[in-house]
């Protein structure tokens, strides 16, 4: 097997594939199992092209792209109109974890709802289908525990649709694509590149069905440049407003600033 192909299949499973097979794309989460039983046929050369046959016997070809940047900053061509990419949460640029104080208000462990927002790996895939309804699909790798069994897709109309979260249960979420200059707080809109203005963030709100205590959150996701005089050194970022319903009906709100290492394409 080539040494770049494979050390990136299988550094702790966090390679994204894309899978095509009868003209259609779907997208899946790399992992030893399925490259162990699913007769992964290694090509001699450095393609990174694999043909494998699925555990319904299907013939699957899957491409992977190794493009991982050695300084977690974005490619010079990356703009908001297209996120598509593996992201990891770097912890030395980003806020440190202000939620544990509010938490223990909403039943919820301390550690269950900061993994949910921003543990581990994510994967997105965006794009406009041929309606033109544009659309991203998100994956979260939480290492230790399964997010979910499949991507979850969000469709940027600002419709509401309510779903089963497999950490804090019942939710109601909607996104779209928003020119920060509609946003409040100041938080929501601020920091962004000149691009990252011109295009739009992609604003995105959810909230907890649950009762009688719940809560709600806002982000906006674009690109910042951290260091004005490195101009090509963006990296993709979240701004959060976090708002809990504390005992006696008391809102509690707390700003989290999220920056991202960009590990490749999808």
């Amino acid at each position: 097997m080539p040494m770049g192909v494979g050390s990136a299949m299988y550094a702790s499973c966090r390679v994204f594939k894309r899978v095509l097979y009868g003209g259609h794309s779907d997208f899946h989460r790399c992992s030893p199992c399925l490259l162990c039983h699913n007769n992964l046929a290694h090509p001699a050369s450095s393609d990174s092209t694999y043909t494998f046959t699925s555990l319904l016997h299907i013939p699957l070809t899957m491409t992977i792209e190794n493009e991982m940047a050695s300084d977690g900053t974005l490619p010079a061509d990356f703009t908001t109109l297209n996120l598509s990419g593996q992201f990891l949460l770097n912890q030395t640029l980003s806020d440190a974890d202000p939620f544990g104080s509010t938490l223990a208000h909403q039943g919820i462990d301390d550690a269950e709802l900061p993994q949910a927002i921003a543990a581990g790996i994510l994967y997105f895939n965006h794009y406009t289908n041929e309606e033109g309804s544009e659309r991203i699909w998100v994956q979260q790798d939480i290492e230790g525990r399964p997010r979910s069994s499949k991507s979850e897709e969000r469709i940027l109309d600002w419709m509401e649709r309510t779903r089963i979260d497999p950490v804090v249960g019942p939710v109601v979420s909607r996104i779209r694509r928003v020119k920060t200059h509609h946003l409040n707080p100041a938080f929501l809109r601020s920091g962004w590149t000149p691009q990252t203005l011109k295009y739009g963030v992609l604003h995105y709100e959810i909230r907890s069905e649950s009762e009688p205590q719940g809560w709600s959150l806002v982000e906006t996701w674009g690109i910042e440049c951290l260091d004005p005089t490195h101009r090509h050194q963006r990296r993709f970022c979240r701004h959060l407003e976090f708002t809990a319903t504390l005992d006696g009906g008391e809102k509690n709100n707390i700003e989290r600033h999220l920056v991202y290492d960009y590990l490749g394409g999808v």
